[in-house]
């Protein structure tokens, strides 16, 4: 491995490790950062300043971020320009964790207004990313719905499979976003558009978006008190991914199981509540995973007090 290759791979595993910079490939960094390019230089800096981050030397991190800007921020170099972009995106980064939001904020904005149409996929992502997190800082919801409007506009059409997953979380923001906001039915209307453009994906980091979307679609509509609505979304999520086998995904369904029963309780239908936590139970009652042990604790805890609400024998039991 030559000087190059070490030093873009350096930096990107060091990027990565405080999730800084959204993924790139490993040859596109070493594009960034060529031998004899302003780039290098500019790349011992970025990681000199997210060393001072992890040591908790915030002001100095700063500094050489501002230092990267000013040295490097009218060189019109490819790696020069890359390193710009993820100097004011690691600033962003580190004003939010500091709570200087309207600061970060700016930062973020310097990387969409320098790299808005840019088509290469690493700064594509640095953009996206710097979009998605302006709309979780923005303090108004009106301009968080702008910033995920222009989302769905700008990279809405990019067919990449990380791309769209990414389009999908921008609009289940949205779509919590306008719930919160007591909007129901435009929430409801960016679930359907979730679904009726991403609903058959097979790529399993969509998919994957895809029954969260869902899942969140049923705990909506049960805040407002549409039961019958609301469980039909919870099964959609279990009929439709429950034969997932990854962990994420499990917990989504488990999760699903798990308030459709709380649901069922709430209707009056204890009964039938008992008999979800049951599948809740044999589905991943066994399972050696945190999350799924949590949910069904929770589900046994909830299918106890369900089975006495019922009047059903063994009700202080946990049936296996």
């Amino acid at each position: 491995m030559n000087r190059r290759q070490r030093l873009a791979v350096r930096l990107l595993a060091l990027a990565m490790s405080v999730a800084v910079v959204a993924p790139v490939g490993a040859q596109e960094a070493t594009d960034w950062f060529s031998p004899g390019e302003v780039g290098v230089p500019a790349a011992d800096a970025y990681v000199r300043a997210i060393t001072l981050q992890r040591q908790g030397m915030s002001t100095e991190a700063l500094a050489v971020f501002d230092e990267i800007v000013a040295r490097y921020g009218n060189d019109e170099r490819p790696s020069s320009q890359a390193s710009v972009a993820m100097a004011f995106f690691g600033k962003a980064r580190l004003l939010a964790d500091l709570g200087e939001h309207d600061a970060a904020v700016a930062a973020y904005d310097q990387v969409i207004r320098r790299h808005y149409y840019e088509e290469s996929l690493s700064l594509r992502q640095l953009v996206f990313r710097a979009m998605l997190e302006k709309a979780r800082l923005s303090a108004r919801p009106q301009d968080k719905i702008g910033v995920y409007d222009e989302i769905a506009v700008r990279f809405g059409n990019d067919e990449r499979p990380g791309m769209r997953a990414w389009v999908v979380d921008a609009l289940n923001d949205k779509a919590t976003l306008l719930a919160r906001q007591g909007r129901l039915d435009e929430a409801l209307a960016v679930y359907d558009e979730i679904e009726a453009r991403f609903g058959d994906a097979l790529d399993p980091t969509l998919r994957e978006r895809v029954a969260h979307a869902c899942l969140n679609r049923g705990v909506t509509l049960g805040e407002q008190g549409m039961a019958a609505r609301s469980l039909a979304a919870f099964d959609d999520v279990a009929q439709r991914f429950g034969k997932d086998e990854s962990a994420n995904m499990r917990e989504l369904v488990a999760r699903a199981l798990f308030d459709k029963g709380v649901t069922l309780a709430r209707e009056g239908r204890q009964r039938e509540a008992v008999s979800v936590y049951d599948d809740v139970e044999r589905r991943y009652g066994k399972v050696d995973d945190p999350a799924l042990r949590q949910l069904t604790a929770a589900a046994r805890a909830n299918r106890r007090e369900a089975a006495i609400r019922a009047g059903m024998s063994g009700a202080k039991g946990t049936k296996r």
